[in-house]
């Protein structure tokens, strides 16, 4: 299997806070946590974009390089890095959630850019026909992508806010563009009473991608497909850290098993990709944010690499 899975677009950081003490920073956005945990799992995968003039901006692109992703073809941008704010609820603990926003908690400042820079114009010329791209929104940047390019499309809808934004016929303009859609439980619930349906089935009518997925986070996911809807359970639910990057993980690995089989969605290929997807969510929910497993990971690596060298 010889395709690059690809994302599109300018790097973003996570910036996590307790109160008004920022405590990290880590590589977010949906897409380019599928492209780091599909690179940890083997897979060849490139960020085709930029990413902000700044340290952080640097130090986003060396991340991702690190864990096997190619940045070679991203550009850097006249501006500081995109950040999104994680500000964790005390309250909740040791439970772990977080109110998210463009601001800072600190002073209020904006940190995501106040017009969306992303130029697909510029980044055409990098993709190849083969490519399969890999979306999180349908703001629109990712509209335009899915207007413009034939190339395989995955796109994971994790929140309502731009489905808000957007006309039911530019809804209707998704369906059919899709090889794998993955929806949380919160964005399924919000089409079913948008458009005042009665079933599931009837948002895999609407939008049609060849799997559509519906993720119930640790209670299991729905699989449907052209007349054929099958349930799966999670029998056993990992501890719980972080949940923050589970339905990134479960995007990653279902997306990897599906090319795997050269798209061929045989009887009993739900069992398989299920099972695939929750051993890495359950490993991923271990650790705080959507890529602390894979650093977690590097760093048993580096160690026996050391312990090999003194050994020797």
């Amino acid at each position: 299997m010889n395709k690059r899975f690809v994302a599109l677009g300018d790097l973003i950081a996570d910036c996590y806070y307790k109160g008004k003490e920022i405590i990290r920073f880590a590589g977010g956005g949906s897409r380019f946590n599928v492209m780091a945990n599909m690179a940890e799992l083997g897979y060849q995968c490139a960020v085709l974009g930029g990413r902000g003039n700044d340290e952080i901006g640097e130090i986003l692109a060396c991340d991702l390089s690190n864990i096997g992703v190619d940045t070679s073809n991203m550009y850097i941008l006249p501006k500081r890095s995109r950040s999104f704010n994680l500000s964790l609820i005390e309250e909740r603990l040791p439970d772990v959630a977080y109110i998210c926003s463009k601001n800072s908690p600190i002073d209020g400042r904006v940190t995501w850019y106040e017009n969306n820079s992303e130029d697909l114009n510029r980044i055409k010329p990098l993709i190849d026909q083969e490519d399969v791209i890999i979306l999180d929104e349908v703001d629109s940047f990712s509209r335009q992508i899915i207007s413009e390019l034939s190339n395989d499309l995955v796109i994971d809808i994790g929140n309502i806010n731009h489905l808000k934004k957007i006309s039911d016929e530019e809804i209707l303009k998704l369906r059919n563009k899709f090889e794998i859609m993955q929806l949380n439980e919160r964005v399924a619930t919000y089409l079913m009473e948008r458009f005042d349906f009665k079933s599931i089935q009837e948002i895999y009518n609407l939008l049609s991608p060849r799997l559509l997925v519906i993720t119930y986070g640790n209670k299991g996911a729905a699989f449907l497909r052209k007349n054929s809807i099958v349930i799966k359970e999670l029998k056993k639910v990992a501890k719980e850290v972080d949940p923050t990057g589970a339905g990134d993980a479960f995007l990653s690995a279902l997306t990897g098993y599906y090319y795997d089989c050269d798209k061929d969605l045989y009887d009993g290929f739900e069992d398989e990709a299920f099972a695939q997807a929750t051993d890495l969510t359950s490993r991923v929910v271990q650790y705080y944010g959507a890529r602390g497993h894979i650093h977690q990971s590097k760093k048993k690596t580096n160690a026996k690499k050391k312990e090999l060298r003194n050994i020797s």
